[in-house]
């Protein structure tokens, strides 16, 4: 019988804590089912679906995403290290009961790692596979900002389980990417499949008052998972190179989710606040009084949901180049610089945006809604043929 229309393979996709990678399979997962009546959804640890805008848990089972454990089997394995961390040994069993017994017509699998637990599944179906990143460049930066031999070996090894799992990819796969930039590189590796590309979205948050921008000390905040080795590098070239010039006149703000151990005696040191796993309401309360959303990264691929997300705000973002990667014709309230004189400068300045920018900033992340950038390319996939 054929029971399923669309089947989303999202093992990192936990509801309780959601992550970047999370946030958009979530989103994406949503506005896709508008256009189905009957779709499922693997997740971390549960399988759910989804009817007539209801959603229920058809099946539980245990998840083991401990890092050192995974890092093992993925050396001794030889395979991805995130897959290795996602995905226990009873997944293909549990995806070939899915296959077998609801057979979708659509399949929508985030990560290129998520592959070969597809190789004879996707048979007749039409095979969505999202990038989220170009992973090969995302592996050697993880490699260059990393210390020890066994990470740069884990680094190492992973890159090339992505490297052989394009080549493995079959004919008619859709690939879709977070940036046309993404999608350029991507193509290099296989030109022979379609490529579309699906920018990190967000949903409409515009706060309802902003701060007093000349106020002496200026409440900027990074928002982030904790957990997450890109996190820790920006944090900590922050620390290292603006703070300095920033730690008079601004009262920085670490929002994010994961394990917060770490983090507690690192901001309590240099007197942050920490704001670890706020829920959805508090953050929203939280953002009111902040001026500026700072994005220290040295390095990213993609596009960033917390840049997209500040300006569904309102909020005046100051980056590095590679915090708002992926996005063009960006709006007045985006300052961009590698110089930490020139975020100082602009931190401390009494000018805040003007209305005229905010509406700027709204308008610009309203092109970024989620509903909206599905609704762009859903014909394309609807119509696009199965794999052989």
């Amino acid at each position: 019988m054929r029971f399923l229309d669309i089947f989303f393979f999202s093992p990192h996709l936990n509801r309780a804590k959601l992550d970047g990678a999370g946030t958009r399979a979530f989103y994406l997962l949503r506005s896709f089912s508008s256009f189905f009546c009957c779709c499922a959804s693997l997740e971390m640890g549960q399988l759910r679906l989804i009817s007539d805008q209801t959603s229920s848990n058809l099946l539980f089972w245990p998840t083991l995403s401990y890092k050192p454990l995974a890092a093992i089997k993925a050396l001794f394995l030889r395979q991805n290290y995130i897959r290795a961390k996602h995905v226990g040994f009873i997944l293909p069993f549990v995806l070939f009961l899915i296959f077998q017994f609801f057979r979708p017509r659509f399949v929508y699998a985030h990560f290129i790692w998520s592959f070969p637990f597809f190789r004879d599944l996707a048979r007749g179906k039409v095979f969505i596979l999202d990038t989220h990143d170009y992973d090969p460049q995302w592996w050697d930066n993880l490699s260059l900002n990393s210390k020890s031999i066994w990470s740069k070996r884990l680094c190492s090894i992973s890159k090339q389980s992505i490297l052989n799992t394009l080549k493995e990819l079959p004919k008619n796969t859709l690939l879709i990417h977070v940036s046309e930039e993404d999608s350029i590189k991507y193509k290099l590796h296989r030109p022979d499949l379609t490529h579309l590309v699906i920018p990190n979205g967000c949903t409409m948050r515009p706060r309802s008052s902003t701060p007093d921008y000349s106020a002496q000390k200026k409440s900027i905040y990074f928002l982030g998972a904790l957990n997450l080795q890109i996190t820790r590098d920006a944090i900590f070239h922050f620390d290292k190179n603006f703070w300095p010039l920033l730690c008079g006149f601004s009262n920085f703000h670490l929002i994010g989710s994961g394990p917060a151990g770490f983090w507690k005696p690192f901001c309590n040191k240099r007197s942050w606040h920490l704001h670890n796993n706020v829920p959805d309401d508090d953050l929203a309360h939280l953002l009111e009084g902040m001026h500026y959303l700072v994005l220290p990264f040295t390095y990213g691929a993609g596009s960033k949901l917390k840049f997209i997300d500040a300006c569904a705000r309102g909020i005046p973002v100051i980056s590095t180049p590679p915090g708002v990667c992926g996005f063009s014709n960006l709006p007045p309230t985006v300052r961009i610089s590698e110089d930490p004189q020139h975020w100082a400068s602009w931190i401390a300045s009494p000018q805040g945006p003007t209305p005229a920018e905010i509406s700027a900033c709204l308008d610009f992340a309203k092109e970024y809604s989620w509903d909206n950038l599905v609704a762009k390319v859903w014909p394309q996939i609807a119509n696009h043929p199965p794999v052989p």
